[in-house]
């Protein structure tokens, strides 16, 4: 997680959290003078988009106080869907024996995207079955990761 992302996350995770949500991650896109911020979030009943317009409204609010974006951007709020993003090791540690996506930062051994069943996580690896092999990728490697969409 970069510096921008970790420091948004510690702005607009505890009010989602005091507002009985689960705060999911979120992404941040700046493109030049523009940016978009698109945060997920989650509870046992499901998001409604009134849920989604409710804490648009107070991380706007937040947002609005606090001004950590300089540039013009744009808010979503969004639940997970079915191919949930996968940010923090509980999040894949929840994932176990499901299908999911990787994104590396970096290529490892040439490739960059993975896609297998997830067969373990900890906070310094992840150990994914692709086909007829298991990868072991590093945590602080991934860029991206969710679970795979129903085919």
């Amino acid at each position: 997680m970069d510096k921008k992302t970790a420091m948004l996350t510690a702005l607009i995770q505890p009010t989602i959290t005091a507002m009985g949500y689960e705060f999911i991650g979120l992404d941040y896109l700046p493109q030049g003078r523009y940016a978009l911020l698109r945060i997920y979030v989650d509870k046992a009943e499901g998001i409604a988009v009134d849920d989604c317009s409710r804490i648009s409204q107070q991380v706007s609010a937040l947002l609005d106080v606090e001004n950590p974006i300089a540039s013009a951007y744009t808010l979503e709020v969004s639940s997970p869907g079915i191919e949930r993003p996968l940010f923090t090791v509980d999040q894949f540690k929840r994932c176990l024996n499901e299908k999911i996506v990787v994104r590396l930062k970096a290529p490892l051994e040439g490739q960059r995207n993975f896609q297998g069943i997830l067969m373990d996580a900890s906070d310094r690896v992840i150990l994914l079955q692709c086909e007829d092999k298991t990868v072991t990728l590093p945590f602080d490697l991934i860029s991206k990761a969710h679970k795979a969409g129903e085919v």
